[in-house]
């Protein structure tokens, strides 16, 4: 006679004890894209380039056309969901560069200066100057933004300035 055992004490079977393969090289995409941000170059797979305190503003001043920066830390979970969306829309807009600077203990005192309180802010800037700014993870909204601002039209800004939340 075969006995058949209740199913909560039959063996549980696991499936997944190892990622599948496109899980491995999408892992190992992002930790070389990380890796890239962290020292502040672009791989092939379109990292964003990464500034600090000491180029921030020499860079935005030498820069040809809109650029974005989004300003984010370590910890922040909506930071790391919408990376993937800001290096593909980097790569997607020719005339408009999206670079990253990290809110850290060696940045904090220009993120502060900047008015930086919620991560990620994005901040638009054209020839130096800031034209827009917006914060949390609305690729949307940051779509729509740099849109506007890359072929120079701009809302009545008036004595407060624009932005957009």
């Amino acid at each position: 006679a075969r006995v058949s055992l209740p199913r909560t004490l039959r063996p549980v079977r696991t499936f997944f004890t190892k990622p599948a393969p496109s899980l491995r090289h999408s892992t190992r995409v992002q930790a070389a894209q990380e890796g890239a941000i962290a020292t502040g170059q672009a791989t092939s797979e379109g990292a964003l380039k990464e500034l600090t305190k000491d180029d921030f503003q020499q860079y935005l001043d030498d820069a040809p056309h809109l650029v974005v920066v989004d300003f984010y830390t370590d910890w922040c979970g909506p930071c790391k969901i919408i990376l993937p969306k800001l290096i593909e829309m980097n790569a997607e807009y020719g005339d408009v560069e999206i670079v990253k600077f990290n809110c850290n203990q060696y940045n904090k005192e220009l993120g502060k200066q900047l008015g930086i309180r919620v991560a990620p802010t994005f901040h638009l800037y054209k020839g130096g100057n800031k034209v827009a700014e917006m914060t949390g993870a609305k690729p949307d909204k940051l779509r729509e933004l740099m849109d506007q601002y890359k072929q120079g039209t701009q809302r009545n800004q008036g004595a407060q300035g624009w932005r957009a939340h």
